[in-house]
C-alpha cells in the first residue's frame, strides 16, 4: 500500500494505491466529511485485508484508524519506542498521551450550565 496526501488552496487531495487498486479522493474545504468516508473505505479495505491473514505493517498519523484497525501498536516519539501493546492499553497510557496530547493535570474543573 502507498498513501499520500497533499494539502492545497483548493483542498486536500489523499491517493492511496492497495494491492493493485488505486483510490483518490478530492475534498474541498468544507468537504471533510467526502475525506473521512475515504479513510473508512481504506480503513474497511485494510480489514478486509488483515482478516484474510496478511500482516500489514501501518505508519500513520490518524490515531483514530490506527486504533480501530491494529492488533499491536508501537508508538514513537522521536524514533523512540515509548509503547507497545494492543490499542486498549495504547489508549490509556500516560506517556502516549503526553507526546500527541500534551500533558493534562491530574484533576481539572468542568463547569457545565
Amino acid at each position: 500500500m502507498k498513501a499520500k496526501a497533499t494539502a492545497s488552496g483548493q483542498g486536500l487531495t489523499l491517493d492511496v494505491s492497495l494491492l493493485g487498486h488505486d483510490y483518490k479522493v478530492t475534498c474541498k474545504e468544507g468537504e471533510e466529511a467526502e475525506l473521512r468516508e475515504a479513510v473508512a473505505l481504506l480503513e474497511s479495505r485494510m480489514r478486509d485485508i488483515r482478516d484474510s491473514g496478511v500482516t500489514i505493517l501501518m505508519v500513520d498519523h490518524d490515531m483514530e484508524l490506527v486504533l480501530n484497525l491494529c492488533d499491536v501498536i508501537h508508538v514513537l516519539d522521536f524514533g523512540r519506542i515509548i509503547a507497545s501493546g494492543p490499542p486498549d492499553a495504547i489508549r490509556s497510557d500516560p506517556a502516549v498521551a503526553a507526546a500527541y496530547l500534551g500533558t493534562m493535570p491530574a484533576t481539572a474543573e468542568v463547569e457545565v450550565g
